[in-house]
């Protein structure tokens, strides 16, 4: 009886992530306010539908009671969370708290499927950070002078990447993260990302006569570069391209994006003949089939997991994705397709692309170049990360070992994330304001 009960289960989780999918792009075309906001809460009934059934298949696999109880906490958050939220900020963007909202319950789901403690930890992150969070859109309302102090975003940022390349701990051959005693550790250059935004959008927003982007492009290339010497080379690619796209967008000029692209590659030819590790992703990209006992086994197992799911999945607790090294960070991706189905994997990626249109349109229609370009360069952050990540484990770039935004584990990832949404919807009420 249980075995028909987790494998009917996988056919509805499916079906209800489909229905959420495309409400989530069928908003787009609704007009009226009071329409949206009725098919905003069946997005909300949908979500809480997901994250019932998923938890109910996970508590009848292990028949662990600790399993229930942790639901029960996160469906009280989560739903006290989007209430606080419409109360609070009446003029906030829904479809983007539902889309956040719907990432961080599938994130809920793997995560605690792959390992309860993991499962326990990620909740905490979200709950602080969401709570935390919830200040920003006010910030953002009320100081003015946030687009007015560009060197001190550029000193922050600088000296806190300097803090972990000179004292930052080795993770997996690279310098990412300080340990603050025995349980903390923290990734600061997923927060310095967003101070990084803050710091170009005030310096293109001062000026975009040449000699300004000289200096902006001294900087930026520094902080870059400090991230190239801590090995932290996903992040350093992040920085990079959201650079490249504030620029395009400040200036208009393709000559500084042929050149950057340029300097990119040449700057990725350096780093294969410098770097080991990145000689050894780069062949296991090209032919992980014959490195598969050793540089090309994940890569290789991602494949395998996400073949193994087909359309609809094993069914929740049915595959092993355990199989593939750090897969709750780096190769979540992969273990949801395994368990959960392509088609689910499919819907989730869509969710993330709507996001990403919601953060662009946020920022094309802002009307100050501050808040329009703070807009583009958070919504490249976001959108360029989850092409890494997801990119690297279906083998279509190498892997770059960056998380995947609010589905992957990691307390700084999570918390960065909450922020740059936070950020999103307070621009998004200054849109509102205006209008």
């Amino acid at each position: 009886m249980i075995k028909v009960f987790i494998d009917l289960s996988k056919y509805i989780l499916v079906f209800l992530m489909c229905i959420y999918t495309f409400m989530t792009f069928r908003i787009f075309a609704v007009k009226d306010e009071s329409e949206r906001a009725l098919k905003c809460i069946q997005q909300n009934i949908l979500m809480f539908l997901i994250h019932f059934l998923a938890f109910a298949v996970l508590f009848v696999s292990e028949w662990n009671l600790n399993i229930t109880v942790l639901y029960l906490v996160q469906a009280i958050f989560l739903f006290g969370y989007i209430v606080a939220f419409h109360l609070i900020y009446k003029k906030g963007n829904m479809l983007l708290l539902n889309n956040m909202t719907m990432l961080i319950t599938i994130g809920f789901i793997i995560i605690t499927r792959l390992s309860f403690n993991q499962g326990l930890r990620q909740f905490l992150f979200v709950m602080i950070g969401g709570m935390s969070a919830l200040v920003i859109p006010v910030i953002m309302q009320k100081v003015k002078t946030l687009r007015n102090i560009p060197w001190i975003y550029g000193v922050v940022g600088i000296l806190a990447l300097l803090a972990v390349l000179i004292a930052g701990e080795l993770s997996h051959g690279a310098n990412i993260a300080i340990k603050i005693g025995d349980f903390i550790t923290i990734q600061p250059s997923e927060f310095i990302k967003i101070v990084y935004v803050f710091f170009i959008a005030s310096m293109f927003n001062k000026s975009t006569s040449f000699g300004n982007v000289v200096v902006t492009t001294i900087l930026a290339a520094v902080h870059v570069m400090i991230l190239v010497l801590s090995t932290d080379l996903g992040g350093a690619l992040i920085y990079f391209v959201v650079y490249l796209v504030m620029l395009f967008v400040a200036t208009k000029e393709f000559i500084y994006v042929i050149l950057g692209l340029t300097a990119g590659s040449g700057a990725a030819v350096v780093a294969y003949k410098f770097f080991a590790h990145v000689r050894v992703r780069v062949k296991a990209w090209l032919d992980p089939w014959t490195l598969i006992d050793n540089q090309g086994y994940q890569i290789t197992q991602s494949l395998f997991a996400i073949g193994m799911g087909s359309w609809f999945g094993m069914g929740l607790g049915q595959g092993m994705p355990y199989k593939i090294p750090y897969v709750e960070m780096d190769f979540v991706f992969s273990a949801i397709c395994e368990e959960l189905g392509i088609i689910f994997g499919i819907c989730l990626v869509l969710i993330c692309m709507n996001t990403f249109m919601i953060m662009m349109d946020v920022g094309m229609k802002s009307k100050g170049s501050f808040y329009r370009l703070l807009a583009v360069g958070l919504a490249t952050a976001y959108g360029f990360q989850i092409f890494l990540t997801i990119g690297g484990g279906i083998k279509l770039i190498p892997l770059t070992g960056v998380t995947l935004p609010l589905v992957s584990y990691g307390g700084s990832s999570a918390l960065s994330t909450l922020i740059l949404f936070a950020v999103i919807q307070g621009l998004y009420m200054l849109r509102m304001n205006e209008r």
